[in-house]
């Protein structure tokens, strides 16, 4: 499985850490109102849509959103 490994390479190179799940992401935000667009991929949330040239391998790798206190 690719997660596994890339998590095990991650480890074996880096010292510590873990692939976490979307839900397991999304939890950290709580009851905090997320702004769109989001939980998604890091390069969809560039303001001035220009996209990264090459992110083919590293597209789903990290995933990133904004909320706020309500």
């Amino acid at each position: 499985m690719k997660v596994r490994d890339a998590e095990r390479v991650f480890n074996e190179t880096l010292g510590t850490g873990r692939w976490r799940g979307r839900a397991e992401i999304e939890a950290f935000f709580g009851d905090f109102e997320m702004i769109e667009p989001g939980l998604v991929p890091l390069a969809e949330w560039r303001p001035d849509g220009e996209t990264v040239a090459d992110q083919k391998d590293s597209y789903h790798t990290m995933i990133g959103g904004v909320a706020r206190k309500r």
